[in-house]
């Protein structure tokens, strides 16, 4: 279903033409590994940010936590779920037109409507009207053509389909969790306080009636690299999630270790 995005690209990308930066050293970070792919040969050692990278968990962090207070989503799974859908192989993280021109960081389906009621939403009063707010703010936005790839009975296929767009990133991640709060994805939903276990009932459906996996994504490895993104950038770290909300730094005592510890 939500696979990583290969839009149909028109427009000249902004970074085509440079080389890719690496930006000054953030306390506690050491070189990075660009793309998802590559994270299995990641460094030991502390990763570094490059500056387009933490300029983009600049920018998710602070809805994924928002997201995580208001539904109990896992932040440290939203925001790898943001890097995983929104990155292309040559600009990495944030560079799919889906994320640059449609806000939209998590391949969102218009086939998979974002606004599924939330059982807690009272159908009257102010979260009522903010719903149906949000909800006509959505549609007004349309939809963008990609793209995608899936992978069907073990093959991987390309195929075009229809994405939501949306007026802001504030307005994606609000839809992403009612999405997770949907009955499609009550396994992953009632797993939320294990974030290991909410990222593994995410992944595809091993057969037609698998119980436990949602089918977020038809990647088979959908579920290991939302886990290695986690790990390699401890987005599990409340300190490094409190410090790129705030802006305010943690200081160097930050390390890898302590989140592989966990």
């Amino acid at each position: 279903m939500h696979t990583l995005p290969l839009p149909k690209m028109t427009e000249k990308h902004p970074n085509e033409n440079r080389k890719p930066e690496t930006g000054k050293a953030s306390p506690g970070f050491g070189q990075p590994a660009l793309a998802a792919s590559s994270l299995s040969s990641a460094p030991s050692g502390r990763p570094r940010l490059s500056g387009p990278q933490l300029s983009f968990l600049l920018r998710v962090t602070p809805p994924a936590l928002q997201s995580e207070r208001e539904h109990e989503i896992p932040a440290c799974v939203t925001i790898a779920q943001a890097i995983l859908e929104s990155a292309t192989p040559q600009f990495g993280w944030g560079s799919s037109s889906l994320f640059r021109l449609a806000n939209n960081p998590f391949g969102i389906k218009c086939s998979h409507p974002p606004t599924a009621s939330i059982p807690s939403t009272p159908s009257t009063g102010p979260q009522a009207e903010e719903a149906e707010e949000l909800k006509e703010a959505n549609e007004d936005s349309g939809s963008v053509e990609a793209s995608t790839w899936e992978v069907v009975n073990g093959v991987k296929e390309q195929a075009p389909a229809q994405f939501q767009r949306f007026p802001s990133l504030t307005e994606a991640f609000r839809a992403h969790a009612r999405l997770l709060r949907s009955p499609r994805y009550r396994r992953a939903y009632e797993a939320r306080h294990d974030w290991k276990q909410f990222a593994e009932k995410l992944g595809p459906k091993r057969s037609e009636h698998d119980p436990d996996h949602c089918g977020y994504s038809t990647n088979p490895s959908y579920s290991a690299l939302l886990a290695s993104l986690v790990r390699v950038y401890r987005l599990d770290d409340p300190r490094l999630l409190e410090w790129l909300e705030s802006g305010i730094d943690p200081g160097p005592a930050l390390s890898l270790q302590q989140s592989a510890a966990r």
